[in-house]
């Protein structure tokens, strides 16, 4: 479990929780998650027929007996990648603090998170909700898989007070160590939906701003991948964060008929992050 004593918020944590989120378990059964060559004397099985003859097709073809003829060798062979009893998961940090709640920056960040909800369903990933306000942050939704339950929580998210973004970040860190540690191979995306506006530090004295960026950054180094999608007015301090922090960068839709499309985009982006390319 991470803690704050195991912060180096200059350079990103330490070594806590080493390979727990980048480790990939491979199963002979489950669902494939990638593509791979096979390694040096490794035993010829669960070929991936579609992506070899990619691979070969790559080359070319060969002459043999006078005629041009496909030529697939082993170095063309690539096999299935799989997983199983490890569902990815996407963990939504949302800003629940006051300046969230001036006009309608609460109510498209909720709808953001709840076609995540939607979308994550329909591709069976986890998704969890940890919302920050006040002095610290809480986990409002477990990891789980049931949109009912999501939009109950939600709606019952409260809204008010001060803006603890690296408390909020640190307990999506800890969620997702936590996830690793009891399904090892889970791949964790973390989205933050905030403005930026960061008040209320982790150490008394310290700067929260630089607080979050050191945490945003051990994440990016831990295999974790970040989306700073910015509640904002735009190229704010959550660009910032995304540009310091290693991360990626949206801008939340201002029309919320606009969600769906960008959801949907940020869910299949999330999911093709993963894959190996040929």
């Amino acid at each position: 479990m991470v803690e704050i004593g195991e912060l180096d918020f200059e350079g990103g944590m330490r070594d806590v929780g080493r390979g727990v989120w980048r480790r990939e378990v491979e199963y002979e059964r489950g669902r494939a998650v990638g593509v791979r060559p096979f390694g040096e004397g490794e035993a010829v099985r669960d070929v991936a027929v579609g992506t070899s003859l990619v691979a070969a097709a790559g080359e070319g073809v060969r002459r043999r007996e006078g005629r041009l003829v496909p030529g697939v060798r082993r170095g063309h062979l690539r096999r299935w990648v799989r997983r199983r009893g490890a569902l990815d998961v996407v963990v939504l940090v949302v800003d629940a603090s006051a300046s969230m709640g001036w006009g309608e920056r609460m109510r498209v960040a909720k709808g953001a998170a709840l076609w995540m909800l939607e979308r994550a369903y329909l591709l069976r990933c986890r998704v969890a909700v940890v919302a920050f306000r006040g002095e610290g942050a809480e986990v409002v939704l477990p990891p789980t898989v049931s949109r009912e339950l999501g939009k109950v929580r939600l709606a019952r998210m409260p809204v008010g007070d001060a803006t603890p973004l690296p408390a909020g970040l640190l307990e999506a860190a800890r969620l997702v160590e936590a996830e690793g540690l009891r399904s090892p191979g889970t791949r964790a995306t973390v989205v933050l939906i905030s403005d930026g506006e960061s008040n209320v530090p982790l150490r008394d004295g310290a700067d929260s701003f630089s607080e979050a960026v050191g945490i945003v950054r051990a994440l990016v180094g831990k295999g974790v991948r970040v989306v700073c999608v910015d509640a904002g007015m735009g190229e704010g301090r959550m660009a910032e964060l995304a540009r310091k922090g290693g991360a990626d960068y949206r801008q939340l839709p201002r029309v919320p008929g606009a969600l769906g499309a960008f959801v949907s985009d940020l869910v299949v982006s999330t999911d093709s992050t993963y894959g190996e390319h040929v």
